[in-house]
């Protein structure tokens, strides 16, 4: 949202301008397979994660979402549901053709390996808002 002084220096550019006051978007989300993603949150603690897109032989569309370290918001974690729809909303990727994996790139376990988890869901839409997910620790091997 823009200041009336920089609104006003906008209104008064003869249209060079207008573009200012229209939302940030991409081009071609077609040519971008991993960005940042700015998503809302329901504690209105809105974060920022890295969004990665693999379009699967089957159909499915596999989703990483990563976490990224000084996220202003909510943990991917807690949001995961949130997230999940924004960015099929966004992208328009079938909700039930989408595999969510999460994943922290900055803690390792103690291990020393980093987290992968592959998410599921009870619900999904149509249906509901997603719902009920559940985490399997560093298996995504169920891709293939």
């Amino acid at each position: 949202m823009l200041s009336a002084e920089l609104r006003n220096v906008v209104e008064h550019s003869n249209g060079r301008l207008d573009y200012l006051l229209t939302p940030w978007r991409v081009i071609d989300w077609s040519d971008v397979s991993t960005f940042l993603f700015a998503f809302k949150s329901s504690n209105r603690c809105d974060g920022i994660c890295r969004i990665e897109r693999l379009f699967l032989r089957d159909g499915r569309v596999a989703v990483i979402c990563s976490a990224i370290k000084d996220s202003p918001g909510q943990s991917i974690t807690n949001t995961v549901e949130t997230i999940a729809f924004q960015v099929c909303a966004n992208f328009e990727i079938d909700p039930a053709k989408l595999v969510w994996i999460e994943h922290y790139p900055f803690y390792p376990d103690l291990n020393g390996e980093l987290e992968w988890n592959l998410v599921s869901f009870q619900s999904r839409p149509p249906t509901s808002m997603f719902h009920g997910p559940s985490w399997r620790k560093n298996d995504c091997t169920r891709l293939a």
